[in-house]
């Protein structure tokens, strides 16, 4: 099979994937993403903090009764975002540079038309949706207009995440990560001002979260229009192809879908923390804040693994692709056992830090003490399902998550919720459905099928 030559030439900024130790790449490319996401999860809960001891308990229930909303919506084009990432990281692995320009331009656009649509259906409809989920009606003022200034700037989330993905798609993780740096510090500083010097509420903390990605966006963007490496942004060519385009959906449609079933199951299990009132709501929300810490080790791990795949596989490397995602997958469930291992030992602290009231941290630190011992159950299917990815198989990630992390949890919570009536039914939902997600995931990868259709193209 003839192949086109792989991009070689070292860049300062660029890690590439095709050549190396191993774990030594992935680390360099990992660590800049963990960073990132260290940093992007911080403003979040400096959010919740500034709202949570300045504005009180009803305020953070908000809050996190709207991010499931949020993400919810912003999951699905974050998943649909994967498959922009493993096209591109395929073509650049490949060597294939007008190809990498076609996709690159194709994902700009998507980008905007998708934050635009999702946005304006968000902002239309955000009343409705909060009733559809019980949202109880002390919260339900504060959570619709969070809810609003959230999705008017939904595109900047949108073209920061697409552009943010060009770029790791071709080993570059650290401008990434300098931009959220910035957009930090603007972020939790316009939240500190605008609740406590200007009183705004939870809104001030929406408006700061909202001006911060319109920054990142456009610092992105500004980047990959100036580039000299192949993913260079030209204005006038940003325009959708229908060949890249079908690649990506293909690709990016069932990771989607599996992103907005599995938050979709996360609003249902919301709508049960609901009906236990805006205290228990509060302590959720807070160990929710703590949970996403562990969950950033997962995702930078996920995207660094699907990078990984997708290079080797468009360098038709492919016994490196197994060894990398071997690596990966060992270095994710020993970094979220070590993490969620320390939240858990210092849980009632953490909780603290968000909201003081007694209820709330007894509620928020035995929600932590459950997951944190658990987390490795999760991250060993999510390298998995991200390996799987890189090497263009979407479909089955999204079916076994569909089935073990949507279907199952649903079913859980009908059946024992009403039998026993205890939040902590709820909370164990979480680890008894990711041991159910690893067992399959484990079978469905170790037989090796996620890269047999690239084995039989090796051997043509």
């Amino acid at each position: 099979m003839k192949k086109n030559r792989p991009f070689t030439q070292r860049k300062p900024r660029v890690t590439v994937m095709t050549e190396g130790v191993i774990w030594k790449q992935v680390l360099l490319f990992a660590v800049p993403i963990l960073l990132s996401n260290l940093l992007q999860q911080l403003y979040y809960t400096m959010g919740s903090i500034i709202v949570g001891q300045f504005v009180g308990k009803v305020a953070l229930a908000a809050v996190g009764n709207s991010g499931m909303i949020t993400n919810l919506f912003i999951g699905f084009f974050v998943g649909l975002s994967t498959g922009e990432g493993v096209i591109i990281s395929r073509y650049y692995g490949a060597g294939d540079i007008k190809t990498l320009h076609d996709a690159v331009h194709t994902s700009v656009a998507l980008a905007i038309v998708s934050g635009v649509a999702i946005g304006a259906v968000g902002f239309i409809f955000t009343p409705t949706i909060l009733r559809l989920i019980d949202t109880p009606q002390d919260v339900f003022e504060q959570s619709v207009g969070y809810l609003r200034i959230v999705f008017a700037g939904t595109v900047f989330t949108t073209i920061y995440n697409i552009g943010g993905g060009i770029m790791r798609a071709i080993g570059d993780s650290k401008r990434p990560l300098y931009y959220l740096a910035v957009c930090s510090v603007i972020n939790i500083a316009l939240s500190i001002l605008f609740v406590k010097a200007f009183d705004m509420g939870i809104n001030g903390v929406a408006y700061a979260t909202v001006i911060a990605q319109a920054i990142s966006a456009a610092l992105v963007m500004i980047s990959l229009i100036r580039t000299t490496l192949p993913v260079r942004v030209i204005i006038k060519h940003i325009r959708i192809n229908v060949k890249r385009l079908a690649e990506i959906v293909k690709i990016g449609i069932p990771a989607g879908l599996q992103s907005v079933v599995i938050n979709l199951s996360n609003i249902i299990i919301q709508s049960f923390i609901n009906g236990f009132g805006s205290t228990a709501m509060a302590g959720f929300t807070a160990a929710s804040r703590i949970d996403s810490f562990v969950f950033m080790v997962l995702n930078a791990l996920a995207l660094t693994v699907t990078t990984f795949v997708g290079q080797n596989v468009g360098a038709g490397q492919l016994e490196r692709a197994k060894r990398g995602s071997r690596v990966c997958i060992l270095l994710s469930a020993g970094l979220t056992l070590a993490t969620g291992l320390f939240l858990a030992s210092f849980s009632r602290f953490f909780i603290s830090l968000l909201n003081g009231e007694p209820d709330v941290v007894e509620y928020g630190s035995q929600i932590v003490r459950i997951f944190g011992t658990c987390y490795i159950l999760h991250a060993i299917p999510e390298a998995m399902s991200g390996s799987m990815r890189g090497a263009g198989s979407s479909f089955i990630p999204m079916l076994i998550s569909l089935l073990t992390l949507c279907v199952f949890r649903v079913a859980y919570l009908y059946v024992l919720v009403p039998i026993f009536d205890n939040i902590h039914v709820i909370t164990w939902c979480y680890p008894v459905s990711w041991v159910l997600n690893t067992i399959v995931f484990s079978i469905v990868y170790f037989k090796g099928d996620w890269l047999r259709r690239h084995e039989k193209a090796e051997a043509v």
